[in-house]
């Protein structure tokens, strides 16, 4: 297990890597929203929570679509992918859930498609309990092994969940970056 970043012991963290990855693409859901009105609650004019979409991707077939298609998979694996962040200070970001798929893949009539270039990823993977916070700290710690390893973050980022993810009672969370050697 190897759980330090920059000499430092990280909560939840049981392995980092640098991965590299074709070009493939996203298929799944799609939303875009105002990054300014991102983590403000909707009662005060803020985004429709993230999780609404995951809860749409189970509901309307799109996981049972991508499920029955993983030979087509780059990753055994579900992704909410941030993409497109405040492009042409356009003051939006972008969020698709769904599966890294092979570029032959055909993308169904009513799911979205986003291409994401050839590119290294730096990883981190979590073990974690659905009461723990792991969010206060995973897109963070990435963002440090990156700059240990000597990159630089350079597109998009991702949750990235097995689709075994339990191990033992706890959940598995890979945070991925896109990311480029300095």
């Amino acid at each position: 297990m190897d759980n330090k970043v920059n000499g430092v012991e990280v909560p939840f963290l049981f392995k980092k890597e640098i991965i590299s990855l074709p070009k493939l693409l996203i298929i799944g859901k799609k939303v875009t929203y105002p990054t300014a009105k991102q983590g403000i609650p909707i009662e005060d004019g803020g985004n429709p929570p993230l999780n609404l979409v995951w809860q749409e991707y189970k509901k309307d077939g799109t996981k049972d679509w991508l499920m029955q298609n993983k030979t087509a998979m780059y990753i055994e694996a579900s992704l909410g992918f941030y993409y497109d962040i405040n492009i042409n200070n356009s003051g939006l970001f972008s969020y698709i859930v769904g599966a890294f798929m092979k570029t032959e893949t055909v993308v169904p009539s009513g799911l979205d498609c986003h291409e994401v270039l050839a590119s290294d990823y730096a990883v981190c993977w979590y073990k974690y309990r659905n009461e723990d916070d792991i969010w206060s700290i995973a897109h963070n710690t990435v963002e440090n092994f990156m700059k240990e390893q000597g990159y630089k973050g350079v597109g998009g980022c991702s949750e990235l969940y097995p689709f075994d993810d339990k191990e033992d009672g706890y959940n598995i969370l890979g945070y991925l970056i896109a990311s480029k050697k300095e």
